[in-house]
């Protein structure tokens, strides 16, 4: 069963998203006032880069954002512009946003633009596939004036056709209802706030298996009722009330976070990983440690990369890690051996709801992967809630 754990920590919360007892996501809830993906601001435009085709975007007083422009550059300086933030600010990195206005819902989402039907890649089985991208094929056919896209999400496969389509209606109407609004708003106008994200960690993981939450924040068990009053979830929501153990700590999620920063993570095989992170991307190291191989040639090395492979990946959604990664696994002669781990990554990482993609092994033997980023990485929420400062004070007392 899975369990989302949301629970006070300090003057923020900490959530866990548990699956077999073990968390597989960690998190800060942001404060509301912070510019979170799926937002649709009307922003200034400041400054225009006609050789970069870009713009920059103002979104707040002193807010700057950077707009990459599909096609030629459209805009002029002091333009007012409806656009949605894509990623949230990183470490030495503006907020990027679009200007081409996109709404998420539990099987759906609706995009401007005319491309393909998107199809999630966690969806793999082809007949699945086929009969998802007809019924949607057909639903923008009936909407071709809409200049509209549509991209299956992973939920969409427990959802029954209607439903589906209402979900669609329903977020090309509210889309249709931005675009209208947005010539007669000011500056600075909020059009759509970003889903809340105790909402969108519920929905996310709502589907056809187990949910539960527990929280020691009323305020959660009631958006969590709501929910359920809404949607007809078979979610099973609770507050959890005892003042001598706090929820944080029954769950030990402030180790749980700390762990999930350290540099090395050790293997159940006595091996270990270890990762770094630079400006430019993230890189991990498998290390033999303690790992001990049974006999020498073929295969020697075979079972802690596999096993490295899994925990990479996990690593990956449980930090919240994005951008560039690159695995360093031990170096394997056999052709078939390097199949055989090429096959572990490709089905470890289609397990993360995030789109994560396999680019290969290097000719030096180095896998690359991406990983889309949606929220800042759990090192940066760490920073920003002053997390290390409050575990060094709870040491202390």
């Amino acid at each position: 069963m899975k369990k989302i754990v949301i629970a006070q920590y300090e003057q923020t919360a900490i959530a866990a998203l548990m699956e077999n007892g073990r968390p597989v996501t960690l998190g800060f809830l942001s404060d509301a006032g912070s510019f979170q993906a799926g937002t649709v601001i009307i922003g200034r435009v400041e400054q225009v880069k006609k050789e970069l085709n870009a713009a920059f975007v103002s979104i707040a007083p002193g807010v700057p954002a950077y707009l990459q422009l599909k096609d030629a550059v459209p805009y002029k300086q002091g333009d007012l512009v409806p656009v949605l933030i894509e990623r949230p600010a990183g470490r030495n990195k503006r907020i990027q946003v679009s200007d081409r206005l996109s709404l998420y819902g539990k099987n759906v989402a609706i995009l401007e633009g005319k491309k393909p039907v998107g199809i999630s890649a966690r969806i793999t089985e082809e007949t699945r596939r086929d009969r998802l991208r007809a019924l949607m094929q057909g639903w923008l056919s009936d909407h071709a004036d809409a200049d509209v896209t549509a991209i299956v999400r992973t939920n969409a496969v427990f959802a029954e056709e209607e439903e589906i389509l209402d979900e669609a209606d329903s977020l090309l109407g509210q889309l249709l209802e931005l675009r209208q609004r947005a010539p007669f708003c000011t500056q600075y106008t909020v059009l759509h706030a970003a889903e809340n994200e105790t909402l969108k960690l519920i929905r996310d993981n709502d589907g056809p298996e187990p949910l539960e939450l527990v929280t020691d924040i009323p305020a959660v068990l009631t958006e969590a009722e709501e929910y359920i009053g809404r949607t007809g979830s078979s979610l099973k929501a609770s507050l959890y009330e005892d003042p001598q153990l706090p929820l944080f700590k029954l769950y030990s999620l402030d180790y749980a976070v700390r762990n999930a920063l350290e540099k090395k993570v050790w293997l159940r095989s006595g091996g270990y990983l270890v990762i770094e992170h630079t400006e430019a991307l993230t890189v991990i190291d498998v290390n033999t440690g303690k790992y001990t191989p049974k006999g020498s040639g073929a295969g020697t090395f075979l079972k802690l990369n596999l096993e490295a492979a899994e925990e990479a990946a996990r690593q990956l959604r449980l930090r919240n890690i994005s951008g560039i990664i690159i695995v360093d696994f031990i170096d394997m002669k056999e052709s078939d051996e390097k199949e055989q781990l090429i096959r572990a990554i490709r089905e470890a990482i289609v397990k993360d709801p995030i789109k994560t993609s396999f680019h290969g092994l290097t000719a030096l033997g180095l896998a690359e992967l991406t990983r889309k980023k949606t929220s800042p990485p759990l090192a940066e929420q760490a920073v920003k809630q002053d997390f290390f400062r409050n575990m060094q004070r709870d040491k202390k007392e």
